[in-house]
Parts: C-alpha cells; sequence; structure tokens
C-alpha cells in the first residue's frame, strides 16, 4: 500500500504535510502528526498566528510551550489529487519540546470513506474484538 501524504497550508502557503495517520470514523475525525515547512514554526509562531487573526486558543501552557487551537479557517489539507479534505473545522495542537498534530472535524461519511478506509477497517476490527 502507498503511504499517502497530505499538504497543509495556511493562508494559501505550504505549512507542512502530514499523513493523518490516526482516526475516530463514527465522529469523521483525522488526525496525524504535522511536519512543517518551515523548522521555526513552533508555540511561539502558532500562538502569535492565532492572536493576529482572531483564533481562539483552548489551551496554552508558555512554560512548556504547549498549545492547542480553536478551529482555523485558513488552515487547510488537500490530498495528492489536490482536492481538500473539508469538515467542520481544523485545528493544531502541541508542544515544541513534542510534536504537533493537525485534526480535522466532521470530515464528511463519502470522503471519510474514500481517503480513510484503512481507519474504518481499524475501526471495524475494534469492533469484532
Amino acid at each position: 500500500m502507498i503511504e499517502k501524504k497530505y499538504k497543509i497550508l495556511l493562508d494559501d502557503k505550504l505549512f507542512g504535510t502530514t499523513k493523518l495517520e490516526f482516526g475516530d470514523p463514527p465522529m469523521g475525525v483525522v488526525f496525524g502528526q504535522v511536519n512543517f515547512d518551515n523548522k521555526s514554526i513552533g508555540y511561539d509562531y502558532i500562538k502569535q498566528y492565532c492572536i493576529d487573526n482572531l483564533i481562539e486558543i483552548q489551551t496554552d501552557c508558555p512554560n512548556d510551550n504547549l498549545i492547542s487551537t480553536g478551529q482555523i479557517g485558513n488552515l487547510k489539507v488537500y490530498n495528492s489529487e489536490n482536492y481538500e479534505l473539508v469538515g467542520i473545522g481544523n485545528i493544531i495542537e502541541g508542544m515544541d519540546s513534542e510534536k504537533y498534530t493537525i485534526t480535522i472535524l466532521g470530515l464528511d461519511s463519502e470522503v471519510y470513506e474514500k481517503e480513510f478506509p484503512e481507519h474504518i477497517a481499524e475501526y471495524k476490527q475494534k469492533l469484532k474484538n
């Protein structure tokens, strides 16, 4: 199986990539580690972006450089065919000493089935056990 990689754009500029390697099919949620395009992106950048663009910050721990954002409207995810994966919102969370994660909330079930059959198969297997 070919490993999928998704482009993440912020304000129409390349922000990074993700494999969206995790999911919660019943909730239409997918998430994965962010590989930033620019190594200087981290807590300070994300926090300042949220402040400048009036985006809710759900968790902010400056001592640990940990942040969790609310929905970022200009944070977009595209598959290899440049199809945007549109849910009800995209968020970023993480900390500088660890990794950052992007989450797409509320993907349409048809899109989910097409893009993430492995998450659905894994979920069905868990139900069997």
